[in-house]
């Protein structure tokens, strides 16, 4: 089977489980984002399919084929680091075509595999430079193309982008994206930027903890997260507690209770495994039971509580406003009701509501703004 397979994959440092039977498969040309925070083993997973460590448990595949104990050398993968790690007393060329000369390559066949990979990355024409004659943004690109150089069957990206200011990080995540669809290479891109991961895989891997919470498309990470952990770290969000009123209505509507408020919301959307839907969609949770509700902000309005309707069915809330962040394109608000923090982004004056701080304003949604997170489930996704 092509592409990039992890089965049951454990990794432990002393008493530390750093990685904790991982299963993960990357497709043949796919590009997926391994996201989480500091200290949650995403590193560590990319360093066991590197080869720099070996698991304790489980076996690694790449292109069918079982790697996980072969030396780097001779898996077949190519690397970049955060920190671009380019030779200093090398050319541009040099860098390149490092690994190639290790194998033997003759040094014209070097130089012309170097000149069409400057190309391939936007440097034409500067092979002849040395690292510190480049920007930062330009020696990445070099260590980019000095992984293509050996042609590897899978790439690996390890926070390419952390060391970049953030104009360069936008431009550089568009021209790896470009780049791995223009060669279909199946790529593992570790990260702990969001907006990083979003913007450039086919589906995420959210990670916590050594273990797995989520694998999705990134919109199906976004708008469907399926525990609290990914609700709450992906986007900003509002995450409400609710209890569960009684059975699932006759249309698979759900009554809940979030703080003093009851609110109906339509059925839970099915989703498969792949977060791509399915037919026979979620179980309903049981009466009684306790929920987390997720609204993205941009979902949410600021109204004037006796003027508003248009003739649709909204859920109205109350909550005193606590503060207004101006961002430009609109402003964050955050207030308070009975069920919690409510986070909303609307295009406001932000000096208007930073003069109406402490007062009671109204919000709305629609219900089908809602997505309901159900109860832990007994295992994780794979």
């Amino acid at each position: 089977m092509k592409g990039l397979e992890l089965r049951g994959v454990s990794k432990r440092f002393g008493p530390v489980v750093a990685v904790d039977r991982l299963d993960l498969r990357v497709g043949p040309g796919e590009l997926v984002a391994l996201l989480g925070p500091s200290g949650c083993g995403k590193t560590t997973t990319l360093r066991m399919v590197a080869g720099f460590e070996q698991p304790d448990e489980g076996r690694i595949f790449i292109d069918g084929e079982d790697v996980t104990g072969q030396p780097p050398e001779r898996r077949g993968v190519g690397i970049v680091f955060q920190n671009f790690a380019l030779f200093p007393h090398m050319s541009v060329a040099e860098n390149i075509g490092y690994g190639l000369a290790l194998r033997g390559v003759p040094r014209a066949d070097r130089q012309r595999r170097a000149e069409e990979l400057l190309e391939v990355v936007g440097l034409a024409g500067l092979g002849d430079r040395r690292p510190e004659a480049l920007s930062a943004g330009q020696q990445q690109r070099v260590a980019l193309a000095r992984s293509l150089a050996t042609e590897p069957r899978v790439l690996l990206l390890d926070e390419p982008l952390s060391a970049l200011d953030a104009p360069v990080r936008r431009h550089l995540r568009a021209e790896i994206r470009r780049i791995q669809r223009e060669l279909g290479i199946t790529t593992l891109y570790v990260t702990h930027d969001q907006e990083e991961a979003l913007a450039t895989a086919d589906r995420v891997a959210i990670m916590q903890a050594g273990h797995l919470e989520q694998v999705d498309t990134p919109e199906g990470i976004y708008q469907r997260p399926r525990t609290p952990f990914v609700a709450g770290f992906v986007g900003e969000g509002n995450l409400w507690e609710a209890e569960v009123l009684g059975p699932a209505h006759p249309d698979g509507s759900l009554t809940v209770r979030v703080g003093e408020a009851v609110w109906r919301l339509p059925a839970p959307r099915g989703e498969g495994p792949s977060g791509r839907g399915s037919e026979a969609g979620p179980s309903l949770p049981a009466p009684g039971s306790r929920v987390h509700l997720v609204v993205r902000p941009e979902r949410i309005r600021l109204v004037d509580a006796a003027a508003f309707d248009d003739g649709r069915e909204w859920i109205r809330i109350p909550a005193r406003l606590i503060d207004a962040e101006y961002l430009g394109h609109s402003v964050l608000v955050e207030a308070r009701f009975d069920g919690g923090r409510l986070r909303a982004l609307v295009p406001a004056d932000p000096g208007e509501l930073r003069r109406r701080q402490g007062e009671d304003l109204f919000f709305a949604f629609e219900p089908r703004a809602v997505w309901v997170v159900p109860p832990a489930p007994a295992s994780s996704p794979a």
